[in-house]
C-alpha cells in the first residue's frame, strides 16, 4: 500500500480493523487492540505572499516585506524543508531586514546566498510564518527591473516565469524612466535677436512595470531673454504638458515599460534692448527643485545658448577705409600753400609791367 500524495488527502489517518462479517469497524484503533493499526500521516502546504501585492509595480526605494506560510493540515507531524530562492529579487533589490521565523520550530538562513532554506518540523495542526524585507534599488544598479521570487524544493530550479495563481512565487515588476533635453541650434551655440529655437524633451521607460512621470521644465533662465513661440506638446496622450505661460512647463503621466514619448515647443529670441543677460538657460527638474546656476557640459538635462547682439550699423554709410582719410588735412594744407604762391607770383607780376608802362 502506498500513502497517497498530499493533493489527494482524505482523513490523513491510516485506520486499519479486522472485524467479522457484517460488523462495523470502530471509530478508532484502542491502544492494545490487536485487531487494529493507526498512522497518521502529516500534510504540509506551504505558500508566499507579499505587501504591496504579487503582480503590482514597485519603484526604486521602495521596501517590501515577503512572508512564508508553513501550515501542517495532517494529522501527525511533518518535516519542512523548503528553499525561497533569491536570485531574481537580489538582482533589483537588497534585503534590508534578514528573515525571521515566527516560531523556533522552523529554522532559517539569512539568504545572503541568494536563497534562504527553511527546516524544522511542525505538529499537527501548527502554522509557522517565516518574514524578511528587501529594498528596490536605484535606477541604474538593477538588473532585470523584475523580482522574481520562488518558493521549491532544496536542488530545484525555479521556474523562469511566476504563472498567474501559483502560491509559491510572486513577480514585481520595476520602471526605470530616463529623460533628457536637446535644442536646434545645439546647446552652446550663439544665437541671435529674431533667431528661433526648437527645444524637445525625451522621457523614455527602459522599466518592467508602468511608471509615473512628474517633471519641470524650468524656463525662468529662457523667457528674459526670449518669447514662446509654439507652445509645448506632446507627442503623446499618455503624458500631460502645461503651456509654461508661468515660467516652467509642467509634465505629468504614465508611461508604459517601453515607451517612448517627446514634447516640443520653439523659443523666439528677443530684441536687442529687450532681453535679460543674454543667456538662454534652460534646466529639466523635479517638481521644487532649485535650477542651478550653470548648466555643466554634457549634462542631458539643461541646455545653454548665449545671444550675441547685432553689430551696430552707421547711420551714414561711408566708403571703406583706403588710407586717403588720413592724407586730407596734409592735402589740403599743401593745396593752400600753393594756391597763396600763384597768387603772390601773379601780383609781382602785374606791379613789373606796370611799372614798365
Amino acid at each position: 500500500m502506498m500513502v497517497k500524495p498530499d493533493s489527494q488527502p482524505g482523513d490523513n489517518v491510516l485506520g486499519n480493523f479486522l472485524v467479522n462479517p457484517g460488523e462495523t469497524p470502530p471509530t478508532t484503533c484502542e491502544p492494545g487492540n490487536p485487531d487494529c493499526t493507526t498512522n497518521p500521516v502529516p500534510q504540509l502546504e506551504d505558500s508566499k505572499s507579499m505587501d504591496p501585492k504579487s503582480g503590482s509595480t514597485v519603484v526604486a526605494g521602495q521596501e517590501l516585506t515577503y512572508t512564508l506560510t508553513f501550515t501542517n493540515k495532517g494529522a501527525a507531524a511533518g518535516d519542512v524543508d523548503r528553499v525561497d530562492d533569491l536570485s531574481k529579487v537580489l538582482d533589483d533589490a537588497t534585503i534590508t531586514s534578514t528573515p525571521t521565523s515566527s516560531d523556533a520550530a522552523l529554522v532559517v538562513s539569512d539568504g545572503t546566498d541568494g536563497k534562504i532554506t527553511i527546516k524544522g518540523s511542525l505538529e499537527a495542526g501548527k502554522t509557522v510564518t517565516v518574514s524578511y524585507k528587501v529594498m528596490v534599488k536605484p535606477d541604474g544598479q538593477r538588473g532585470d527591473n523584475v523580482l522574481g521570487n520562488f518558493l521549491v524544493n532544496p536542488g530545484e530550479t525555479p521556474p523562469t516565469t511566476c504563472e498567474p495563481g501559483n502560491p509559491d512565487c510572486t513577480t514585481n515588476p520595476v520602471p526605470q524612466l530616463e529623460d533628457s533635453k536637446s535644442v536646434d541650434p545645439k546647446s552652446g551655440t550663439t544665437v541671435k535677436a529674431g533667431q528661433e529655437l526648437t527645444y524637445t524633451l525625451t522621457f523614455e521607460n527602459k522599466g518592467a512595470g508602468a511608471g509615473e512621470i512628474n517633471r519641470v521644465d524650468n524656463l525662468t533662465g529662457v523667457l528674459d531673454d526670449a518669447t514662446i513661440s509654439a507652445k509645448p506638446s506632446s507627442s503623446d496622450g499618455a503624458l500631460t504638458v502645461t503651456d509654461g505661460s508661468n515660467g516652467k512647463i509642467d509634465i505629468t503621466g504614465t508611461l508604459d515599460a517601453g515607451k517612448t514619448v517627446t514634447v516640443t515647443y520653439k523659443v523666439t529670441v528677443k530684441p536687442d534692448g529687450q532681453r535679460g543677460d543674454n543667456l538662454l538657460g534652460h534646466f529639466l527638474l523635479n517638481p521644487g527643485e532649485t535650477p542651478p546656476t550653470t548648466c555643466v557640459p554634457g549634462s542631458d538635462k539643461c541646455t545653454n545658448n548665449p545671444v550675441t547682439p547685432t553689430p551696430v550699423v552707421p547711420t551714414d554709410p561711408s566708403l571703406p577705409d583706403t588710407g586717403v582719410q588720413g592724407l586730407l588735412p596734409i592735402l589740403y594744407g599743401a593745396g593752400g600753400v600753393f594756391l597763396l604762391g600763384l597768387f603772390l607770383l601773379l601780383g609781382l607780376g602785374l606791379r613789373r609791367r606796370r611799372s614798365e608802362s
